[in-house]
C-alpha cells in the first residue's frame, strides 16, 4: 500500500491538478508511454474536466458524510444499506455455521462445505456476463441472484433428501457469494468521486456494527437443534434484501461516473 498512487480522478475532483498530473506522468512512464502523447502538456487538467450533468454547481454545505443522506441520495443510501447489511450478514453467518448445520443433518460437514463454497466460482463468471449485458445490468443481476438465494435457502431448510440438501448448498453459494463483488461495484459506482470514500466507509462501518451480534444470533439459532430454523431465517433475511433491491432505481451500467456532488 505504501507504493500505491492516489487516484488522479479523486485529486482532480479536489482541485489538486498538479499532483494529479504528476501521478499520471509516473503511471505513463511505468507503461512505457509519454504523457504528452495522451494528455497534451499545454492543456491544464481543469480545462479537460467534463462538467457533471448540466454543469451547474451542486455543491453542498453539508459535511461529505452527511451528503449521502441528502435529498439526492437518501433513497439510494437507505436501500443500499439494507441490501449490504443483509448480504454480508447472510453470507458470513452461513459460512461460519454451515459445518454445524451439515453435522446436524448427518452429512459430511467438510466435504459438503467445500463443494458448496466451490459453487461460487461459476457464479462469479455468471455475474461478470450479466452485469454487462445491456438488457440486464447491475440491478437486475442483483435482484435475480437474491431471488434464487431465497429459493435455495428454503429448499435447504425443508427438503430432507441428502442429495437435494447438497445441491441446495452448492446453489446457495452459486447465487449468494458472487453478490459481494457485485455490491462492491454497485456501491463504488453509486456515488460521485468526491464522496465515494465516505460512502464506502459508511457502508462497511454499518455492516461491521450489525456484525457484532451475528455470532450470538447465528449460534443461538443453530443450537436450537431445529435444522430448518437457521436456513429459514437466512431466507427471510435475503427476502428483505430483495425488497430493498426492488426499490433501487439507479442503474449504474453505462452511466458516466460523476466527480462532484
Amino acid at each position: 500500500m505504501l507504493f500505491f498512487y492516489e487516484s488522479p480522478r479523486f485529486l482532480v475532483s479536489q482541485g489538486k491538478f498538479t499532483q494529479a498530473r504528476g501521478i499520471l506522468v509516473a503511471m505513463a512512464r511505468m507503461n512505457g508511454k509519454r504523457l504528452g502523447d495522451l494528455l497534451p502538456e499545454r492543456i491544464p487538467l481543469q480545462d479537460m474536466i467534463i462538467p457533471d450533468s448540466d454543469g451547474t454547481d451542486r455543491g453542498s454545505s453539508l459535511p461529505k458524510l452527511l451528503t449521502i443522506f441528502s435529498r439526492a441520495y437518501i433513497r439510494r443510501t437507505l436501500c443500499l444499506s439494507v441490501v449490504y447489511v443483509c448480504l454480508t450478514a447472510g453470507y458470513y453467518c452461513t459460512t461460519v455455521f454451515l459445518p454445524t448445520l451439515l453435522t446436524q443433518l448427518n452429512l459430511n460437514p467438510y466435504f459438503t462445505s467445500f463443494i458448496s463454497i466451490l459453487g461460487q466460482i461459476p457464479g462469479i463468471f455468471l455475474i461478470s456476463i450479466l452485469t454487462e449485458w445491456p438488457c440486464v445490468g447491475r440491478l437486475h443481476t442483483l435482484r435475480l441472484m437474491t431471488f434464487f438465494t431465497v429459493v435455495f435457502f428454503l429448499l435447504f431448510a425443508f427438503v430432507r433428501n441428502d442429495a437435494s440438501i447438497s445441491v441446495s448448498g452448492i446453489m446457495i453459494y452459486f447465487f449468494m457469494a458472487p453478490m459481494l463483488p457485485l455490491m462492491y461495484t454497485i456501491l463504488s459506482e453509486s456515488y460521485p468521486t468526491e464522496i465515494r470514500a465516505q460512502a464506502l466507509n459508511f457502508f462497511n462501518t454499518l455492516s461491521a456494527c450489525f456484525g457484532l451480534g451475528l455470532p450470538y444470533l447465528g449460534g443461538y439459532l443453530v443450537e436450537q437443534g431445529i435444522p430448518w430454523l437457521f436456513p429459514s431465517m437466512a431466507a427471510a433475511l435475503f427476502a428483505i434484501q430483495l425488497m430493498a433491491a426492488l426499490l433501487l432505481n439507479h442503474e449504474t451500467r453505462g452511466v458516466r461516473l460523476l466527480d462532484n456532488v
